[in-house]
């Protein structure tokens, strides 16, 4: 999705609420006549845009591991730079940030526009099972310098 003005970390947070709503109805739908356990649904999910245009908006959830993520997104994680990896490790790609950061980039390849993970702008990062907010992990505060 493109807009003509950029999105408020506001406005992501209510999008990022919103996915969850969907992410949730896609569970239990594909779940009927099972038992809807909380292992079913993802970890947690956010939602980010484009700081420069075109002004893309993506959503992502955590889930396993990015296998290939974009070249920009993998320059920037903390284990290609020597020294940088955060004492509490967690390993890169697992995290709703990069899944999301991934789309957004892929996106933006597509348009022929690039931007650095720095012109990433996150909504806050919500537990899925209750909506509540989730502080970033140290491995994504490292990736994405943006986030404090």
């Amino acid at each position: 999705m493109t807009r003509n003005r950029p999105y408020t970390k506001q406005q992501l947070d209510r999008i990022g609420l919103a996915y969850i709503g969907s992410l949730i109805n896609n569970v239990r739908r594909c779940r009927i006549g099972q038992h809807g356990n909380a292992w079913d649904y993802p970890a947690v999910a956010v939602a980010c845009s484009s700081n420069k245009t075109p002004f893309y908006m993506r959503k992502g959830h955590s889930c396993e591991s990015l296998r290939n993520p974009h070249p920009t997104l993998f320059a920037s994680y903390p284990s290609t730079k020597k020294g940088t990896t955060p004492k509490r490790y967690t390993r890169e790609g697992h995290c709703a940030e990069p899944h999301a950061a991934h789309k957004l980039l892929n996106a933006m390849t597509k348009s022929n526009k690039t931007i650095l993970v720095s012109d990433i702008l996150f909504g806050k990062a919500f537990r899925v099972i209750d909506c509540s907010p989730v502080a970033y992990c140290s491995t994504c505060r490292k990736t994405f310098p943006q986030l404090k």
